[in-house]
């Protein structure tokens, strides 16, 4: 037995090993008329980031962490211990919403030092 184990009765996971969670899920959205125009675009955006950071907070799998308006794509990226369960609580709270066309998911499995962990892209 070892001593962590000795003195807090179990080994931590791997994931809290390594400090924030590893796998990446970014959604890219992109905007009308290619930049964002108006206030009530803003609005709608802050509104998506909050339902996401909110809906992933609860499911407990992962955390938003961080946003840009960059060209003509908004994109947020989030981080969680497995990237699959992530996205999916994503494109779930995102299913009542009408997203551009174009709008995706980008999965990486794996920290980004992992040089060959497996990416995908969900079209939402």
């Amino acid at each position: 037995m070892g001593w962590f184990t000795k003195l807090f009765g179990s080994s931590p996971k791997e994931s809290e090993k390594r400090g924030l969670q590893d796998h990446l899920v970014r959604l890219q959205i992109p905007l009308a008329g290619g930049e964002l125009r108006s206030e009530e675009e803003r609005e709608q955006f802050g509104e998506i980031e909050d339902l996401l950071a909110d809906k992933v907070d609860r499911a407990g799998v992962g955390v938003l962490e961080r946003y840009e308006f960059s060209g003509n794509t908004y994109t947020v990226w989030f981080r969680g211990p497995q990237a699959t369960p992530l996205a999916e609580v994503i494109r779930t709270a995102l299913s009542d919403n009408s997203l551009p066309s174009g709008s995706t998911l980008f999965l990486r499995h794996g920290s980004e030092s992992e040089t060959d962990a497996p990416e995908e892209t969900w079209q939402l």
